[in-house]
């Protein structure tokens, strides 16, 4: 999931460089323009149908369909995979049937809101309550911070200039020196898209290879150390390649470690919960990032110094709660 991510925010910004200008016609037929940005839009749908076309094929989890009491489909699933990777069934090698030790005690079929409710409120229940809010709150923060910026990156990025100021200054100065902002097709627009897509790679990469000796806690409390700190430095970087490292890292940091939580929160419920504590913190991460938002939006230029300090405490805050993450 970490380099799906990473690998889409290289592939729309070099999409868009190559089909630049986007309002250019490729193609007329009759009072039809197939216009590059309509190449653009279809060609950024392209992996999104690939993926809907791989799920369709791929199999549920013998695990989770065990633990829905689907016994026979987690057989199926087992055997065909069995089949796929070693040539032999599962009969062939003397397995009949599939069990799991810690299912549910009732498997009743209930109604949509009697399973809604069922699978929910466990989940605001010892023992899971605490590990499932400490888990939703630092998820929310990598979405707050590290996506937040993300959808913001390139307007932010638009409005530097290579003056000697901070941040803020530049923006400030940037919005009352143009009444009006043109969509700019230059090609440093794309570069700098492509750049942080590169940095949030280098992130899930570096991941990978620091699970290999480190716990996930650790790489997390790391991760979330230093963007604060890249964070924080943005109230005084003053040239313009510095904060450009700084965002990018600010952001890249803690949207690479999203991956990492969700982990943590799939191992500390059961597999007949999981689902629904994936769904609910999820819900509750992407409203964080419709409130970044709006932060950005409406309190950047008159609050600046107060909307990216808000980015740091939130990255401070998700640096101090990996400490009573659960050693996984």
């Amino acid at each position: 999931m970490c380099f799906a991510f990473a690998f889409g925010a290289i592939y729309v910004p070099v999409v868009s460089h190559f089909l630049s200008p986007l309002n250019r016609i490729l193609f007329s037929w009759g009072n039809f323009h197939l216009r590059a940005w309509r190449l653009n839009m279809l060609l950024n749908s392209t992996p999104g149908f690939l993926a809907i076309a791989l799920m369709w094929i791929l199999p549920e989890t013998a695990k989770f369909l065990l633990s829905v009491g689907k016994v026979d489909r987690a057989y199926e699933t087992l055997d065909r995979l069995c089949l796929k990777n070693r040539g032999k069934d599962l009969a062939s090698l003397g397995i009949t049937g599939v069990f799991q030790a810690d299912l549910p005690e009732s498997t009743v079929k209930r109604n949509f809101c009697e399973s809604l409710w069922y699978d929910t409120v466990p989940l605001f229940k010892r023992p899971y309550l605490k590990n499932f809010l400490i888990c939703t709150i630092i998820l929310s923060g990598y979405f707050f911070v590290g996506n937040g910026i993300t959808l913001w990156f390139m307007k932010l990025r638009h409005n530097m200039s290579d003056s000697n100021m901070i941040i803020c200054d530049m923006i400030k100065y940037t919005k009352t020196s143009h009444s009006t902002s043109k969509c700019s097709h230059d090609a440093s627009n794309f570069i700098d898209g492509i750049i942080l897509g590169c940095a949030f790679l280098g992130c899930c990469i570096l991941i990978s290879l620091l699970l290999i000796w480190v716990r996930n806690s650790y790489i997390q409390l790391l991760y979330a150390m230093i963007a604060t700190v890249c964070g924080f430095s943005l109230n005084f970087l003053k040239l313009h390649v510095p904060i450009l490292i700084a965002m990018v890292m600010f952001s890249s940091l803690l949207a690479s470690s999203i991956p990492l939580i969700s982990s943590v929160l799939c191992a500390v419920v059961p597999t007949h919960l999981r689902g629904m504590a994936i769904n609910m913190s999820y819900m509750f991460a992407r409203l964080s990032v419709v409130i970044a938002s709006a932060i950005i939006g409406n309190w950047m230029v008159p609050f600046c110094l107060v909307t990216f300090n808000i980015f740091v405490i939130f990255a401070l805050v998700v640096a101090i709660l990996t400490f009573f993450l659960p050693q996984i």
